[in-house]
Parts: C-alpha cells; structure tokens; sequence
C-alpha cells in the first residue's frame, strides 16, 4: 500500500515503478470520473428506498421473478439519468465492471454526485482495476427518487445515475477486484423472511449467534405493519369465533325450549290423540311436522339475513377510503381475482346450504326421539296420571 502522498518529478521518473504507480492512479482517476454506480439487486424490495417507497419505478417495469433468477441482462436506471442521456425503454446500455465495494453502499461512496472514496483506486499490485464483467443491458424502467429534483434525499443506499441490476446477471469471478470489504452495515445488508417469523428468527438467533456477537449487532424488521395487521386479524378470528359459539350455545338453548314446550309437555295431547284412534305414525307427523315447520322458517329467515348483511358489510367502505392502502401484488387477488371470487362464493353458497339443512335434520331428529319417547307411555296411563 502506497502511504507517501507526493513524489519529486525528475528525468525518467515515470519510469520508475513509482512513477508507474501515479500514471496508473491518473488513469484510475480518469476511469472515476466517468463511472457510474452499477448495484447488483435480488430483489429490488430488499432496497431501504424501494421498500419505504420513496423510490418507485414510474416508467417501465421492474424485474420479474424470471429476471432475477435466470439473470437477464436487463436494469433499471432512474429517470433523471435517461433523460438527460437520451435513453428510452429498451435501449441498451453497456457496462464495464471493474469494481467490487463490499464496504460502502453506493450512495456512502458516489452519494448527490460528490464521491467520498474510502478505498484505494489501484489493486494490490498497484495497477488500475480492469473490468472483470462487461455486457449489454437492456432498460426495462426507469425508477424515480421522492425528493428534489430526483434525487435521493434521505436514502442510505441509492446514488445519483445509480443503475439496478439483477445479482444473477454477472456471471463473473470478481475475487480480484474487491475494491473495499467491511462488516454488515444498515446500508449494505437486507434479508428478507417469511411473514410471521420474527420471533421464530429471534429465537434461533439467540440461540445460535454467541451473546460477544449479539452486543454489537442490531437487526431491524421492517414489515410494513404486518405485524399490527395480523395482530389485528387474529383479535377478529378470536372475537369471531367467540361470537360463533355463543350462537351455537343461543340456537341449542332455544332449540331445548322449542323441544320441551312443543313435545315434552304435549304427553296427554298424545294420549289423546292415540284414544281417538290416531296411529303412532300419525301422532308423529302432528307433533314433529309442526316443529320442524317452525324451525325450518326460523332457520331459512335467519340465513337470509346474516346473507344480506355479510353482503352489505363487504361493500362497506370501513376506513373512509376507495383504495386499499396496502399492496395486494403478492396476494391471490392479484394473481387469479375471479378464481378467488368465485371459490369464495362458492365456499359461502356451501354454508348457507349446510347449516340451514343440519339444523333442520337435528330438529327433525330429536323431535322424533322425544315424540317415541312419549308413546312409549299407554295412553290409559297417561290420561289417569298427572301430566307434569
């Protein structure tokens, strides 16, 4: 590593291996004031400012699940860059890559344009780097900076001019051009894993990681408010199914009573009708028929309702707005809407069937069990006893 700052210039200095080494740091300079930051991305949503959406692709597209993983030669530039470059949606740009910065986030090292360097131009053997990558990228979108002008005011990774790459697309050993190392940074390092799992990380972090090395790292989740939305959800499940059991418990109670007035305490009624004659089976289509006919217009009114008021809560606009203020791009919705639709209606339509008819089966059933449980009784006995 060169430490000494200035050289005295004679006859054949630049012959010298010092005098090599400020002609390959002239070059080096001259190779930095026409670079551009090239960021190789896995996802463009591991990004602070895509994720905090203060930098979104406006025109264009971003990748796809395709490009990432296959590693096509296609990028991102921001708008401000391809305008004033002349650049359009399909176009090709080539880029050179020479340097690997494994330190600093692009906008540490090029930031508004500045360029604070923290590392040395020239490589272990005191040459300029050379491009250990270089291939024809085509622009699929062009992302736009929330701040002035374009630029990316307040974000601790993107750069001006910087071009998104997909991580896959270099194809290339860069072992010997890794122009600066350091430990994970804030700025450097995003991971991403599944919804839900955040304390199931904790727990395997803790675990895992020695509590020496826990004392100087701090990891920060981010998810959006998933959190406090499927907190939220799950509050409305317990609540939900609360309110489905005390139901439940409501229709049983008032299925015992409508039992016990129209049945049970209707012995001498079937004493009687059995004296003038009425068979067992006609006794029990005048006392089940006419439960069963109850229930069954209590039943279908209630469906009926609860159907209409779902329906009506559904439309319901609850917080004020026409628009979801969440992302559905990786929900189902967005992928099969009308399959999604139709599944539902088709899993409601199930239910407003199902429990109607089991409802009314389990009246018609226990109603029968209590009519025979009555006329197991003679009904001479039941004439000259008390009927409680």
């Amino acid at each position: 590593m060169q430490t000494r700052t200035f050289d005295e210039v004679t006859a054949g200095f630049y012959e010298t291996e010092r005098g090599q080494y400020w002609l390959e740091l002239s070059k080096a300079l001259s190779m930095w004031d026409t670079t551009a930051p090239v960021l190789p991305v896995t996802d463009t949503a591991l990004l602070p400012s895509f994720h905090d959406r203060t930098v979104y692709v406006r025109e264009g597209r971003t990748f796809s699940a395709e490009d990432l993983e296959n590693g096509a030669a296609v990028c991102l530039v921001s708008e401000e860059f391809a305008r004033k470059n002349g650049l359009s949606i399909g176009d090709k740009v080539e880029l050179p890559l020479y340097g690997v910065n494994e330190k600093d986030s692009p906008h540490r090292t090029f930031g508004d344009g500045s360029g604070l360097r923290t590392f040395s131009l020239l490589n272990a053997q005191n040459r300029a780097y050379t491009p250990f990558w270089t291939a024809k990228y085509e622009i699929i979108g062009t992302y736009y900076s929330v701040g002035t002008y374009g630029k990316p005011a307040g974000s601790i990774e993107m750069a001006l001019n910087l071009f998104l790459i997909p991580a896959n697309s270099v194809k290339a050993d860069f072992a010997g051009n890794i122009v600066g190392s350091g430990p994970m940074q804030r700025a450097t390092t995003s991971f991403q894993i599944p919804n839900g799992t955040i304390d199931d990380y904790m727990a395997a972090y803790n675990r895992n990681v020695p509590a020496e090395v826990r004392e100087n790292l701090e990891i920060t989740f981010d998810d959006n408010g998933y959190s406090q939305i499927i907190g939220g959800l799950l509050n409305m499940r317990y609540v939900a199914i609360i309110l489905f059991a005390a139901g439940l418990l409501s229709a049983l109670a008032i299925l015992v009573l409508l039992l016990y007035f129209f049945i049970v305490k209707q012995k001498k009624r079937t004493a009687i009708e059995r004296s003038l004659g009425m068979s067992k089976n006609q006794c029990r289509v005048s006392l089940v028929s006419g439960v069963v006919v109850l229930s069954a217009v209590a039943v279908i009114l209630g469906t009926v309702c609860s159907s209409v008021l779902f329906d009506r809560v559904q439309t319901l606009d609850l917080i004020g707005q026409n628009e979801h203020t969440f992302s559905t791009e990786y929900s189902l919705w967005a992928r099969d809407e009308s399959a999604v639709e139709t599944e539902d209606a088709e899993n409601t339509g199930v239910l407003e069937v199902v429990i109607p008819a089991a409802m009314i089966l389990l009246t018609a059933g226990l109603s029968v069990i209590l009519v025979n449980r009555n006329l197991k009784q003679e009904p001479i006995e039941l004439l000259s006893a008390r009927v409680e």
